[in-house]
């Protein structure tokens, strides 16, 4: 009898442990590659986090497989906004201070 509490004891210690281990590894910030896609397969967005934060480039899409907003974020703070028309094209750059530029319709400089 006491060597079957002692397996079972030693089963629970166990189970406790790799649940204990399964949720420490759930709380672990978000890092590398990441993508979002629409319910048809086609990426909504991608981008990359650095240790739970977003960093570099990151691309908005319309279910179309156009891309209508990039955003630039060093260290997780955002440092720019590129926004594109219908067509793709860039339309409008906004950066973290305010300051706004709009682009010409016809997509030239």
């Amino acid at each position: 009898m006491l060597k079957l509490k002692s397996s079972f004891l030693t089963l629970f210690a166990c189970t406790i442990f790799v649940f204990l281990l399964l949720d420490s590894k759930a709380q672990e910030p978000l890092h590398g590659a990441y993508k979002e896609f629409y319910p048809n397969g086609k990426v909504k967005t991608k981008g990359r986090y650095f240790y739970g934060k977003k960093t570099g480039n990151w691309y908005y899409y319309t279910e179309k497989k156009i891309l209508e907003k990039r955003l630039l974020y060093r260290k997780g703070k955002l440092k720019r906004t590129y926004t594109y028309n219908l067509k793709g094209q860039l339309a409008v750059i906004e950066d973290d201070k305010g300051n706004v530029h709009t682009k010409p319709a016809c997509g030239c400089q």
